[in-house]
């Protein structure tokens, strides 16, 4: 796979993921953590709420902690693959994983505590110890 198809998917796969995130109806456990429950959750849907409309308003945090989530896993991918084409393979194939895209496009706490894994595997391999004990903190 070579750097300009990889950006070409990536750049599908986030428009995409938008779009949906823009589009999808609000499903009855969305509109539990929004009205009812008092959680992370609810914290991260109040967020933007006041400043955009629509379904955009409570799912960016979800989102942006998606492509977040992408960054991290190329950044970890350095670790485990030699070359650039493997690297480009093991994340365009993270990135279709349904997970994945579940997480980034409906609110759900899962891509929340992708994010702080990935953060703590980062942190172990660049050898951060204050890093990785606020992750597995945080991850408690």
């Amino acid at each position: 796979m070579t750097k300009v198809l990889f950006l070409a998917i990536g750049i599908i796969y986030l428009v995409t993921t938008f779009y949906m995130v823009m589009t999808i109806p609000i499903s009855p456990h969305e509109a539990e953590s929004l009205y009812l429950k008092e959680s992370i959750d609810t914290f991260l849907m109040n967020l933007w709420y006041p400043y955009l409309e629509g379904f955009i308003a409570f799912r960016l945090p979800y989102y942006l902690f998606g492509v977040l989530n992408i960054f991290l896993f190329w950044e970890l991918s350095r670790y485990y693959y030699k070359t650039s084409q493997e690297r480009y393979i093991a994340t365009t194939l993270f990135i279709l994983l349904p997970g994945i895209v579940t997480s980034m496009i409906l609110v759900n706490i899962s891509v929340v505590v992708i994010a702080w894994v990935l953060i703590f595997l980062n942190a172990y391999h660049k050898n951060w110890p204050i890093v990785q004990s606020i992750a597995l903190i945080v991850l408690l």
